[in-house]
């Protein structure tokens, strides 16, 4: 029936049973927008007794809920000719199509073949939900577990759903596995199949990219219907990993839904984020180029170029602290000149920006049609980071550079810093560039006036205000080295909190060797509310102190 032949010489038709009506039913795989649906006939062959006569059309989306758009007559004919039916919506997705057999010739009814023509709908994007694992805050019975709302199965011909316990309601959630940009959401309730007596009514979808921070992503109530559809949201933009559909009100006996399905792409969690650079060829290849999305190259300086015949990197810094689960870079070519790549290469990752684990290497011969590097193996437990670095240690002829630099994550890290973009004052400053407010400011490398500095010879302290009282548990903080200068630093410190900017308590002190490649100075807290943070520098380096950064856990 769907086989191509058409001829009648071999059986290449499908018949019904003898004397009886029927329904013959074809998936497409996936939804489509149709143009043209044609089917043709059978006579049975060299038999010549059997035949469609009264017909009905019928598609669908999800394979429960159909639509009649088309029915006839036809006249038994040993030469049948295609039925073709083109006026078809524009607008809407079919994935199911049914002939439906009301009359027959003679013996029996039958189709030869049946034929559809149309755009797929979300092409080629994913039903990234398909299979992955799924909990739930309980199940009426095995086997109506939750796995089945990742099924693809929704007939309810079989228990392909899943169903809450009695007059409970409760939730459903899938792990995607990885953040996902997604496009398309639609869920489809159950009706507990014969028995007609459990559905989720008030119903909300929350999303979230770490599984611990959930927020709504929208809500609504379903009426009951044993031929439920799917509740769909298309054309949208949210990322995600762990996707949660709370049933608050059910009907009947019970709450459940029958299949979750997402559609998306894994996200490029580097796209538009902040990208620096050891140092740039001029300020039209920039490091920003690396993320910005773009890579064809054509008439337009889409890339980061490093100065001639020189090495260096290029760098992003994510929004926050992620388990990666893979990296991908492609390599420039100069567009119109061909003359500048990165040959010799690594890949490091970093948690805080300081410490850096190499985690690929290699060399990419120069071409002028580069293909992307996949790095899709992280070291096991060194694969959180908020830093990704490509080194460019060898190039081709006048220089290196890189087009694009693209990071993927399993996971979002719950973490955040309270003290980023707080206000700041402090006991003195050695100048306005070099001011309090640097040490909350996110941005550490010191290749800018990133940080604050003490007057000269003088000891003194940086305060944080959380603008609140605030559960700490963690408070770490970076020291300087003054830029390019390399002669200020905090040694001496002690570190206070406060609940009212009056009273402080010392939560731990220390001594810091001075190095140009400082640590962060880690100092776990256990029961301390506070929202004052207070970091006295009582010792220094050669002509003055300071510290980076600040940051409050």
């Amino acid at each position: 029936m769907t086989d191509g032949s058409v001829e009648e010489d071999d059986p290449d038709y499908c018949l019904l049973a003898n004397d009886a009506i029927g329904w013959i039913r074809v998936d497409l795989g996936a939804p489509y927008f149709l143009s043209e649906v044609r089917w043709l006939n059978t006579h049975n062959g060299a038999s010549g007794d059997r035949a469609v006569t009264d017909w009905r059309l019928l598609v669908s989306k999800d394979g429960v809920e159909y639509f009649e758009m088309a029915s006839g007559t036809e006249e038994f004919s040993e030469d049948p000719s295609w039925v073709v039916i083109d006026d078809l919506p524009e607008d809407i997705s079919y994935r199911y199509l049914r002939v439906q057999v009301d009359g027959y010739y003679d013996r029996g009814g039958g189709i030869n073949e049946i034929e559809a023509f149309g755009i797929l709908d979300n092409p080629g994007v994913p039903n990234v939900a398909l299979g992955k694992p799924v909990t739930a805050s309980g199940f009426h019975n095995s086997s109506v577990g939750p796995e089945h709302v990742v099924d693809g199965s929704y007939f309810e011909e079989d228990l392909d759903y899943w169903l809450l316990p009695d007059s409970t309601s409760g939730w459903v959630m899938v792990d995607l596995g990885k953040i996902y940009d997604i496009s398309k959401i639609r869920w489809l309730n159950t009706h507990n199949g014969a028995y007609c007596d459990r559905a989720a009514r008030d119903w909300r979808i929350e999303l979230s990219q770490d599984g611990v921070t959930f927020t709504e992503y929208t809500s609504g109530t379903q009426e009951f219907s044993s031929t439920p559809a799917w509740v769909e949201f298309k054309h949208i933009a949210v990322t995600a990993r762990y996707f949660r559909l709370q049933v608050d009100d059910y009907y009947d006996r019970g709450g459940g839904i029958n299949e979750i399905e997402v559609y998306g792409y894994q996200r490029n969690i580097a796209l538009g984020q902040t990208a620096t650079a050891s140092s740039t060829h001029n300020p039209t290849v920039a490091a920003e180029h690396v993320v910005d999305g773009s890579i064809l190259e054509e008439n337009c300086t889409d890339y980061w170029l490093l100065p001639n015949d020189t090495t260096g990197w290029v760098q992003v810094e994510l929004d926050s602290l992620y388990q990666l689960s893979g990296i991908r870079w492609l390599n420039t070519h100069n567009d119109g000149y061909d003359d500048r790549a990165a040959a010799a290469w690594r890949m490091a990752i970093s948690a805080d920006g300081v410490e850096f684990i190499e985690v690929a290497n290699g060399y990419a011969e120069f071409t002028s049609t580069p293909e992307w590097v996949d790095i899709d193996s992280l070291p096991s437990g060194s694969d959180s980071a908020r830093y990704v670095r490509l080194y460019v240690d060898g190039y081709h002829n006048r220089g290196g550079g890189a087009n694009e630099l693209e990071v993927f994550a399993r996971l979002k890290m719950g973490r955040t810093n309270l003290a980023l973009g707080r206000p700041c004052q402090a006991s003195g400053e050695h100048n306005a560039t070099v001011g309090a407010g640097n040490v909350v400011d996110g941005s550490f490398l010191e290749l800018s006036s990133d940080y604050w500095l003490l007057p000269n010879s003088t000891p003194g302290w940086v305060e944080v205000d959380l603008e609140e009282e605030r559960d700490l548990t963690e408070i770490r903080w970076l020291n300087t080295h003054n830029g390019p200068y390399h002669d200020r630093a905090a040694t001496d410190w002690r570190l206070s909190v406060s609940s009212d900017g009056v009273d402080y308590v010392e939560v731990a002190s220390g001594t810091q060797e001075f190095t140009t490649t400082p640590a962060w100075v880690v100092v776990p807290l256990e029961e301390t509310a506070a929202r004052y943070v207070r970091l006295h520098v009582d010792g220094y380096h050669n002509r003055g102190g300071g510290i980076n950064e600040l940051e409050v856990y």
